[in-house]
């Protein structure tokens, strides 16, 4: 009788615990569902072991792995974070295991399978510790943050970006001013000349149409150069800033040489041909003690001398003399290249147009090489 209350017992036993098998494996779908749902990994840390426990997404998959070929093991883990968040997410995790964070949290990228990258939001606590406070299991969650990264990506883009140019604007010169100018990069500030004229008696459709071919032209004779690491931006209206690294003044001196040779002649524009010159002033970061708001004052002060003194060319600051001095000048630090004699014609019509207040209107006329100008007048 005994025996058969024991083995009824045992029966009942197995019944409630088989009931609460299927219960917990019913909970445990929900859980991976509401998880998955949301995007949230669970995950478990054995310390002791090193067994990473993925309780609602096969270990992996994230990263580009089938099921089975990868381990869930903590050096594994290690071993794929990005070696530029490797030493920051594994100090982190390192404070919280002894005890001086009460959570651990990182946001860090992962390198996946096929060599791209994951951004994850790492969040965990330990939950067991032994009788001498040493962690023995961490409990946290993961998420993939990709597409918000790529998101705030796209929208740090635009923010720093000028809409008509396509260069970076003032809000992305703010960030470089806040990084010190290495010796041998050399800060290039440049003001159109005629761009006014352009933009009063032509509009400004016209006026934006000079602005991008200017942009897309200086670019194109850098990377004509093999020069792409650069920083490109538009300063404001008719104002550009190029800071150019590794350069000596001759290098630089032939790179400007090669921007007012390409625009000493008349653009091309929806609107017929319009004519423009370049004003530019440069300073190294060894003149202006690696500073950019330094190199900005004097490329700026340097820009200036030009624009005074027959525009269309380039000066470098000197240190010790002032930029608009006339000490200045010499051959090595100030040039200019005239404008053609087509340019000249257009421009010279146009600020005759502009100094007598007339109306314009557009028309065309042949210079004396046979280039067709068109220009303003009465």
């Amino acid at each position: 009788m005994r025996e058969q209350s024991l083995e009824a017992t045992i029966q009942q036993m197995k019944r409630d615990k088989a009931r609460l098998e299927r219960r917990l494996s019913g909970l445990e779908e929900k859980l991976s569902a509401t998880l998955d749902g949301t995007g949230l990994r669970l995950w478990q840390l054995d310390v002791s072991s090193g067994k990473l426990t993925i309780f609602n997404y096969r270990w992996g998959r994230m990263l580009g792995y089938q099921p089975g070929q990868l381990n869930a093991q903590f050096d594994v883990w290690r071993d794929h974070l990005h070696p530029g968040d490797r030493d920051e997410v594994l100090a982190n995790l390192d404070d919280h295991l002894s005890g001086r964070t009460e959570v651990y949290q990182v946001v860090h990228r992962m390198l996946a399978r096929d060599g791209s990258v994951t951004w994850v939001a790492d969040r965990g606590r330990v939950v067991e510790r032994d009788a001498n406070g040493n962690a023995l299991r961490l409990l946290g969650t993961h998420v993939d943050i990709s597409h918000e990264k790529d998101y705030e990506s796209r929208l740090n883009a635009l923010a720093s970006t000028d809409a008509l140019t396509g260069l970076a604007n003032r809000q992305a010169i703010n960030g470089w001013r806040k990084r010190p100018l290495a010796d041998d990069s050399v800060l290039l500030f440049i003001d159109l000349d005629g761009f006014k004229q352009v933009n009063d008696q032509l509009g400004h459709r016209a006026g934006d149409e000079v602005l991008v071919l200017l942009a897309h032209g200086l670019n194109d004779e850098l990377h004509q150069l093999g020069i792409h690491h650069h920083l490109s931006a538009r300063y404001g209206g008719d104002e550009f800033l190029f800071q150019l690294p590794r350069m000596t003044p001759e290098r630089v001196e032939m790179i400007t040489r090669r921007w007012l040779k390409r625009f000493e002649r008349p653009l091309e524009i929806n609107g017929g041909l319009v004519c423009i010159g370049l004003s530019i002033g440069a300073c190294f970061g060894r003149d202006a003690d690696g500073s950019f708001n330094t190199a900005l004052e004097h490329a700026d002060q340097a820009m200036y001398y030009i624009k005074r003194n027959g525009k269309h060319g380039v000066n470098f600051h000197r240190p010790g003399a002032s930029a608009l001095s006339e000490e200045v000048v010499n051959e090595r630090v100030v040039h200019t290249v005239p404008l053609s004699r087509d340019a000249e014609v257009a421009l010279q019509e146009l600020e005759r147009t502009s100094s007598r207040g007339t109306e314009p209107k557009l028309v065309s006329a042949l210079t004396p090489t046979g280039l067709k100008i068109d220009t303003v007048s009465k």
